[in-house]
């Protein structure tokens, strides 16, 4: 309370983001977004209950070619240490 709120959104929720790679984007539904869509000043949060897919993996790159902080919640296989944090 008092606190001033944090703008988010969530790309999995956005179904042009899903549908994105069907209609021939050359990167990943994710990475294209976080291009698009981050900023330096912002983070980039990965839920992942497994090993991350592909997809994850390269919107956190694209997330740090942005100069975004990486937070990876999940497993550190298959190249997630691409985060800067991962728990």
């Amino acid at each position: 309370m008092g606190k001033r709120a944090l703008p988010a959104v969530a790309l999995a929720a956005d179904a042009s983001v899903i549908t994105g790679p069907s209609a021939g984007f050359p990167r990943g539904a994710f990475a294209g977004a976080v291009s698009a869509l981050g900023t330096p000043n912002d983070i980039a949060l990965a839920l992942s209950a497994a090993t991350p897919t592909r997809g994850v993996l390269e919107a956190l790159a694209a997330a740090r070619q942005r100069g975004m902080l990486t937070i990876l919640l999940g497993t550190d296989d298959a190249g997630a240490s691409d985060a800067d944090v991962v728990f």
